[in-house]
């Protein structure tokens, strides 16, 4: 299996099999999704301030990173996940 990154808002990118939790934070009045890589360690990976309901986010970005899997395994190399690209940054 081929590995899968997602691209943080900082530019950084996370393996998603190290994501241990993906959830809506409030960050200084602006809302964010969040990937939790560590314990120690969340990095907003989508911005979802004005978003009335950001677990229809959390839901298409996890839909993204299965796509995102499938993908990397028909097509033998890895994929990078950008949810900014794919216009899921802005709500």
């Amino acid at each position: 299996m081929y590995t899968v990154y997602i691209r943080a808002l900082d530019g950084s990118y996370i393996n998603v099999d190290k994501i241990i939790q993906i959830y809506a934070a409030d960050f200084e009045g602006e809302e964010f999704i969040m990937a939790m890589s560590t314990y120690e360690t969340a990095d907003p990976i989508a911005e979802c301030t004005n978003n009335p309901d950001p677990d229809q986010l959390i839901s298409s970005t996890l839909s993204a990173i299965a796509n995102a899997k499938i993908e990397s395994n028909t097509i033998g190399e890895a994929v990078i996940v950008d949810l900014a690209e794919m216009g899921q940054n802005v709500f």
